[in-house]
């Protein structure tokens, strides 16, 4: 499967009413997603400076009927690598499944879809000494109570905490992100 290179003005907005409902799966776990796949290549496309390496890779983005959890928290995608049976069945170096029942608990709107499938993408890197892509981690891991309690301590919290005051992302309402399912607000102690 190559890829296909989709411009802005084709894709359409993606709304809660895109999301599959669990009947539309049947006894399927994953199902097809062409809406999120224009948005992953409108993305690329969008993000040509950081994706640059993904322009010519073959992606699919599936929808998964249950996301599960992982460490306690709903895991709303994955980003995997298509390497044994899956590669040589699937065609493609790399599977997004982005999780449908936690996308339609959240009402997930067309922009969270945006920052989901880029944050997935961002998990794609390229290294340019081996000429390999490879599956990235995090650049940072942390907890809100441990940023509230000893401020930003090491390096990868000093730069995280740095890029959003530039990126002025403290000052958003608390409305432009996502809850999780069954979380009214955020606890004052997280």
């Amino acid at each position: 499967m190559s890829l296909r290179v989709v411009s802005k003005t084709e894709r359409k907005i993606i709304t809660i009413n895109d999301i599959p409902s669990k009947e539309m799966f049947g006894d399927r776990d994953f199902i097809k997603a062409p809406d999120l796949y224009a948005l992953c290549m409108d993305l690329i496309n969008k993000h040509e400076t950081q994706f640059s390496h993904l322009v010519n890779v073959a992606i699919e983005v599936l929808w998964k009927k249950v996301g599960g959890k992982s460490k306690g928290r709903v895991t709303l995608g994955k980003t995997q690598a298509a390497t044994g049976l899956v590669g040589y069945f699937s065609e493609c170096a790399f599977v997004i499944w982005i999780a449908a029942d936690h996308c339609q608990e959240a009402s997930f709107s067309d922009q969270q879809f945006q920052a989901l499938l880029f944050h997935e993408l961002c998990h794609i890197s390229y290294d340019p000494e081996d000429g390999k892509l490879s599956l990235q981690g995090h650049d940072f891991e942390g907890f809100v109570s441990e940023l509230r309690a000893y401020g930003a301590w090491d390096l990868t919290l000093k730069t995280m905490v740095s890029q959003a005051q530039q990126l002025s992302l403290f000052k958003l309402e608390e409305s432009n992100y996502a809850r999780p399912p069954g979380v009214d607000a955020l606890p004052a102690n997280c």
